[in-house]
């Protein structure tokens, strides 16, 4: 079920309410759960803890509503390895809406915006830690995606593929 404000045709793994103009904070993480183990209520909350360690990062106002979870993709168990015994996880790409560029820069800089923060938020509301974080926290905007269109790789660092997958 959707809400009543989300644009019609999305996807059950993610939204695009955000204005594609927007400075916004993007990143990946791992996260020990299956497509179907991470529920609306899961993401939910998810978005809840996300927003918590934005705000204290920032020092400014992050709402539950500013997260997006721009797709969630389950990982391949390793190979040889059984599936039952193989613990499921996902891929999930996160976006942030945040009041303005300075604000973002702050935001990516900031020591509070650490994997050890976002799991001490996560754990507190019941969550399971992430795994791992396999795009770290960067700044984007509408001119900066078309920098990264152009093939300006150096810029966007070890990113640069998550970066353009989160813009298709």
């Amino acid at each position: 079920p959707s809400s009543p404000s989300s644009p019609p045709g999305q996807s059950e793994t993610g939204t695009k309410s955000q204005s594609s103009g927007d400075p916004r904070v993007e990143f990946q993480v791992v996260l020990p759960y299956s497509l179907e183990g991470f529920t609306e209520a899961v993401q939910d909350t998810f978005k809840i803890a996300i927003a918590a360690t934005a705000s204290a990062g920032c020092e400014c106002e992050i709402a539950k509503t500013d997260v997006d979870i721009t797709r969630t993709t389950e990982n391949a168990p390793p190979a040889g390895a059984r599936r039952r015994l193989h613990a499921a996880s996902i891929t999930v790409d996160v976006s942030i809406l945040v009041p303005d560029a300075k604000t973002g820069n702050l935001l990516v800089q900031s020591d509070a915006w650490s994997r050890e923060a976002m799991n001490d938020e996560l754990v507190k509301r019941g969550l399971e830690p992430i795994a791992q974080v396999t795009s770290r926290p960067g700044l984007k905007s509408q001119d900066e995606d078309a920098a990264l269109d152009s093939g300006d790789a150096a810029s966007a660092g070890g990113a640069s593929g998550a970066a353009v997958a989160i813009g298709i």
